[in-house]
């Protein structure tokens, strides 16, 4: 709906209103449209006059936090965010990840975090999981996969961060290829058991 230019922002805060009303019996609208609704925008660093704006009115940065605000309402406890800032300018993508982590300390939140720059991941998470091909590949605190990547999918994701300390990386950078990782060992053939590369946690 954000994408839409003739769908009011506000229009989008009812969809809320309309899943309140169906799951709340004692439910009232107008509370929930000044009090919910300029919690949320607050929350996301807006101000509630934002609501009634058209789509095309906002920055990237500003639907992202108008769709943020929307979970936000929604009093989610498990947010999904894929890809939330691969659109983004560099300073943008800083303050969203910044608003997420704020949220995720004040709200008691759990984000369910997809990207593939390890170093954001690394920045916002706990702990990261590591996929290739829809195979779970190694798993661990975050601090210990990207200080310590074992298998050669996260080695290649984590070369390919750019890096002022380790300018190195990017020359040494080269694809992952799979052939060379299954012919060690064959994901279609056999069922991997887990191995542990410390005892905090780190598997591969």
């Amino acid at each position: 709906s954000l994408k839409n230019p003739n769908y009011l922002s506000v229009k989008a805060k009812n969809e809320w209103i309309k899943f309140k009303k169906e799951h709340e019996s004692s439910f009232n609208k107008k509370a929930f449209y000044k009090e919910v609704v300029k919690d949320a925008m607050n929350k996301v660093s807006m101000s509630p006059e934002y609501i009634n704006r058209f789509p095309g009115e906002f920055s990237g940065g500003q639907a992202q936090r108008i769709a943020i605000a929307r979970t936000i309402a929604m009093n989610s406890d498990l947010i999904i965010a894929d890809e939330p800032i691969s659109a983004l300018d560099v300073s943008i993508q800083a303050q969203v990840i910044n608003l997420l982590k704020d949220l995720i300390r004040k709200q008691k939140l759990t984000i369910l975090f997809i990207a593939h720059d390890l170093q954001v991941v690394r920045y916002i998470s706990d702990r990261i999981v590591v996929m290739y091909k829809g195979e779970i590949v190694e798993q661990g605190p975050a601090n210990m996969v990207y200080n310590n990547p074992v298998h050669p999918y996260t080695q290649s994701l984590v070369k390919a961060v750019p890096s002022i300390d380790h300018p190195e990386r990017l020359k040494e950078s080269k694809a992952y290829k799979a052939e060379i990782f299954l012919n060690f060992f064959n994901y279609k053939d056999v069922k991997k058991d887990w191995a542990n590369v410390n005892a905090k946690g780190h598997m591969i």
